[in-house]
């Protein structure tokens, strides 16, 4: 089997996938060299573009490193993108920070230490206003002749 039959893809996500894959699984380790650039895009049926994509997605990993005409070679980091890899739920080696939400499986349980507390999760882009809060508000208006009409209750 040639160094080239353990990756796959046809896009630079899907071939940088398939090299993170082959270096969890032990195929590939650290201090292995990557196959040129032409020589994968020409095995995979890919453009080279393709293929430097891929490679310098495995370097903004941390996974990989361009060493000129010496080529690509894999680093000692890459068990540790591996491990953040299997607690990611998107594409191997990468965390979703769009949202700005921690994921709640890694957040400690706040409910014995706030009982009484709603120990429900508030992110970002959820619910703006507590009802409790926003009915005292309002009955506290009607009791100053305020008119009720839309409530909105923010910090300041």
């Amino acid at each position: 089997m040639s160094q080239t039959a353990v990756f796959a893809g046809r896009t630079a996500l899907g071939i940088a996938a398939s090299i993170e894959q082959a270096l969890a699984s032990g195929k590939l380790s650290d201090g292995n060299r990557l196959p040129p650039i032409r020589e994968l895009a020409r095995s995979l049926r890919v453009s080279p573009v393709t293929v430097t994509a891929a490679y310098r997605l495995l370097r903004s990993r941390g996974l990989a490193l361009g060493s000129g005409r010496r080529g690509t070679a894999l680093r000692a980091r890459a068990h540790l993108a591996s491990a953040v890899a299997g607690a990611s739920r998107h594409a191997p080696g990468l965390v979703d920070l769009a949202t700005g939400n921690p994921d709640p499986a890694f957040l400690p349980s706040i409910g014995g230490a706030l009982r009484g507390v709603d120990p429900d999760a508030r992110l970002y882009g959820g619910a703006l206003e507590l009802p409790a809060l926003v009915s005292f508000a309002a009955a506290e208006f009607a009791s100053d002749g305020i008119p009720g009409g839309s409530i909105a209750v923010t910090s300041g």
